[in-house]
């Protein structure tokens, strides 16, 4: 039975194909490939197609995009956890509002299929695409508008809340002009 079953593992190779895992996600190579792409590209527009290839082969800048990708997934696994989701209607918003799909300042949705189907993405992944980078900044925003108030702060705040103060004044009459004797 051994030699029908199960030598198979022996000679067939299983490769793992992820750059690097984040809880129970694997990002791949390919999304990696992806994302540093897109890196170039945004790179090369900023520098008006100036850029040195060689630039884009440094192992640190490829650690910068994978760090991104590892933080991002981090940041998608704890919306998940805390149950944080981005509505569909957001997700639009934000597609209705980014300039290459407007025509004279409005959506226009065969400009949208054209650029999306040029850069071979589809409505879906596109969605996808967006609603995680809205969920990857939702956190760290709610975060940032919190604020931490101590025991202390809060008994002022108490002890305050219901006081009256009582104060007096003296309104004094404007001196007349030219009179300097005060």
């Amino acid at each position: 039975g051994f030699s029908f079953f199960g030598i198979e593992g022996y000679f067939m190779l299983r490769r793992n194909t992820s750059v690097a895992t984040v809880g129970k996600t694997q990002i791949t190579q390919d999304q990696f490939r992806d994302r540093f792409n897109q890196f170039r590209q945004r790179m090369q527009q900023m520098m008006g197609g100036k850029a040195d290839a060689s630039y884009f082969e440094q192992p640190g800048i490829k650690r910068q995009v994978l760090d991104r990708l590892v933080d991002e997934q981090v940041l998608l696994e704890a919306n998940a956890k805390l149950g944080v989701t981005i509505p569909a209607s957001r997700i639009r918003q934000e597609i209705l509002g980014i300039p290459a799909f407007q025509n004279d300042g409005k959506f226009d949705p065969d400009q949208y299929r054209m650029v999306l189907s040029s850069q071979g993405r589809t409505p879906e992944s596109f969605q996808q695409m967006v609603s995680d980078e809205l969920a990857t900044r939702e956190l760290p925003t709610e975060v940032a508008s919190t604020a931490l108030v101590t025991g202390a702060e809060v008994d002022d705040w108490l002890r305050l809340q219901d006081q009256r103060r009582d104060f007096r004044y003296v309104k004094l009459a404007k001196p007349a002009p030219g009179n300097t004797d005060v």
